[in-house]
């Protein structure tokens, strides 16, 4: 499913204690997603952020999205 999103730029925060989904698990998908956008020759719009934290959205991970929005999704004229 992620891989339907390239070229367009995508984050997936996958929290390390998260008890919900195996870390493999998600490592493999953005990587197999990441194929995909090498074959786009956008390997660096995919991102996968993983704090050493539960499934929660604490500050600082908020902070890290906001930070990653502002580089990843300004406008392409402004670049």
């Amino acid at each position: 499913m992620l891989s339907t999103i390239a070229p367009r730029p995508a984050l997936v925060v996958q929290p390390q204690l998260d008890r919900d989904a195996n870390v493999a698990d998600v490592h493999a998908a953005v990587e197999q997603a990441r194929r995909v956008y090498s074959l786009y020759g956008a390997s660096a719009n995919l991102a996968l952020h993983e704090p050493w934290d539960y499934n929660r959205l604490p500050n600082s991970t908020q902070d890290w999205i906001v930070q990653w929005m502002k580089k990843s999704l300004e406008p392409a004229a402004s670049r």
